[in-house]
């Protein structure tokens, strides 16, 4: 690797005052108290990272307190600094305040969210204790924007230290929302990046019914329905209409890896969701890479964050992964991420780098390859190549009018002249 800055492009440092409870509870039928106090309890001392620490690691960064504190222990843990390696986090803002909650519990105070304020307050405050580490992504719902306004959202993009803007439309908006457009247009104007997410499922909204006020009785009509938001089609079809095609945008997950599989092949092979939710992401893959290769689109991106298969089946995943960026075009738009701290179901953040650095190099992955995956490709999406415009200029802006100009690592300056 002749590189020494990796770029995270897609992680998260929210906790769980930022998610609703029922989002928290609706993959697992024991409450996450109950898991929590088994594993205060029990010493399950084993050498391997085994079920319960991905349990642990899950509960745990998630019940710490504050989004700062979460930042803090994702460079901790890293571990990147003892390889010799630089590690920059683009950590996306979620905005899960619209999502459906008890009246009931809202007025007894159980059913409490950090409100999107707060979030941007606590990011903020990330951005001025990590200068040059963590680039964060402002969560850009349209019914927050709508709130607020327009000419106000973008103001608290600009003043706060932010570097993109991240859409989640699985929450509970399709892509083309009428707000979101105007949010794109200014995105061009100013080369600001957008990534969503875009693989099926993922924290989809809790709504029982769909934008046309349809029922959604079951969890699989919610699955089904919410799920397909992100679909890459539809994004394809809205900058189509919109004469967007110049928009930055990342897929992030990059349509999903297929599930990764189980570690028993068996299992996944008997589960029908499974294969189902397979076959969709392999159809939006197929559908991100035409639009990767075709140059009506020059700023498409996607990121391989959150893919089991690089752990499971890494020998087929980097083959896979190498015959992708075979492509004079496409080798310039895959990015490296890990979806941390959703990741740690996976595996520790500690050795996720390290695994996918060892990963491309069996697959004799070339140095320029690799770098391109880690670094080159991620520098170009987030304009850290333009330092006198666009959002790059407005964070080095935000860091000069906070005094923190000067708190900026060295090797963040050689990399970036500034």
């Amino acid at each position: 690797m002749g590189n020494k800055i990796v770029i995270d492009a897609h992680c998260h440092i929210m906790n769980n005052k930022c998610i609703p409870k029922k989002h928290r509870t609706r993959q697992s039928k024991i409450k996450p108290e109950i898991i929590e106090w088994i594993l205060e309890k029990f010493d399950f001392d084993n050498t391997n990272y085994n079920w319960i620490d991905k349990f642990q690691s899950m509960i745990r960064i998630g019940n710490i307190n504050s989004i700062e504190e979460v930042a803090k222990f994702l460079i901790e843990q890293s571990g990147n600094t003892k390889q010799d390696i630089k590690t920059m986090y683009v950590p996306l803002m979620m905005d899960m305040t619209h999502e459906p909650r008890k009246w009931i519990l809202r007025k007894l105070g159980r059913e409490t969210i950090m409100t999107f304020e707060k979030q941007v307050e606590q990011n903020k405050n990330v951005i001025l204790n990590n200068p040059g580490i963590i680039l964060p992504f402002l969560a850009a719902d349209p019914r927050t924007i709508k709130r607020i306004g327009i000419e106000d959202f973008m103001q608290i993009y600009r003043k706060n230290g932010f570097i993109g803007m991240k859409v989640y439309p699985p929450l509970g908006y399709e892509p083309s929302h009428p707000v979101l457009i105007k949010l794109y247009k200014k995105c061009i104007e100013e080369n600001i990046p957008v990534t969503t997410h875009c693989c099926y499922g993922g924290s989809y909204s809790t709504s029982k019914k769909d934008l046309n006020g349809k029922k959604l009785r079951t969890e699989n009509e919610r699955l089904e329905y919410w799920g397909n938001m992100p679909n890459p089609d539809k994004w394809f079809k809205m900058m189509e209409e919109n004469d967007l095609h110049k928009l930055k945008l990342n897929f992030g997950h990059f349509g999903g890896d297929g599930i990764g599989r189980n570690l028993r092949s068996e299992i996944f092979e008997k589960n029908k969701k499974n294969k189902e939710r397979a076959q969709i992401e392999t159809e939006w893959r197929k559908s991100i890479l035409d639009g990767l290769k075709d140059s009506k689109y020059p700023n498409l991106y996607t990121d391989v964050s959150f893919h089991p298969r690089m752990e499971y089946e890494s020998q087929a995943y980097f083959k896979q992964l190498k015959g992708y960026i075979t492509n004079n075009k496409v080798k310039s738009q895959i990015m490296f991420g890990t979806d941390w701290w959703m990741s740690s179901y996976v595996l520790k953040q500690s050795t996720y780098l390290l695994n996918f650095i060892k990963g491309a190099k069996n697959a004799e992955f070339d140095e320029v390859e690799t770098d391109n995956l880690l670094f080159e490709n991620a520098k170009r999406f987030l304009g850290l190549d333009k330092p006198n415009e666009g959002p790059f200029k407005n964070y080095l802006d935000f860091l000069i009018e906070n005094y923190k100009l000067d708190n900026l690592p060295d090797w963040f300056r050689e990399a970036f002249d500034c």
